[in-house]
């Protein structure tokens, strides 16, 4: 079975209107649908740093209750362990600690981030800004040659 992989990487906040966020969370469902037609199995890594990251996670569960799972995995990438995240962890397909607890959190997160991009066919992206570690990972991504969908541009189907 051939497995296509997307990296989902973002800015910590999100706009503060519900509909942009809406928004947001349609053109990902588009993607999905698009992907879900030309691929035989969909696994999406993805952290839990931000708003972004949260969003996104509720968005693709949302599309695996409507669509099913048994073509798609939702896994969880975690910059290194946390005490308890059992309330957590039931949301998600599987759970990937990408470093230990010794490593500084933003080190953490931004090797966490190459990770997924390296694990990754498609980096999609929410990017608003030209620093920070969703960022760094754009452009690592792009060095690499990898197709992006930066979800904060105007996007036509």
């Amino acid at each position: 079975m051939k497995i296509y992989r997307i990296a989902i990487i973002g800015d910590q906040e999100l706009p503060s209107e519900l509909e942009e966020i809406r928004a947001i969370q349609e053109k990902f469902k588009k993607i999905w649908k698009i992907l879900r037609e030309r691929k035989e199995f969909i696994e999406v890594y993805i952290g839990r740093e931000g708003d972004f990251d949260l969003i996104m996670a509720a968005t693709v569960g949302d599309l695996q209750v409507r669509y099913g799972r048994q073509n798609n995995r939702l896994s969880l990438v975690l910059p290194c362990p946390i005490e308890d995240f059992s309330h957590v962890r039931i949301h998600y397909d599987e759970t990937i600690i990408s470093y230990d607890e010794k490593t500084p959190l933003e080190e953490a997160i931004e090797r966490q981030n190459r990770r997924m991009v390296d694990m990754a066919d498609l980096l999609v992206s929410y990017v608003l800004q030209e620093s920070g570690t969703a960022y760094e990972s754009m452009k690592y991504a792009q060095s690499k040659g990898m197709k992006i969908v930066n979800l904060s541009d105007e996007w036509v189907e």
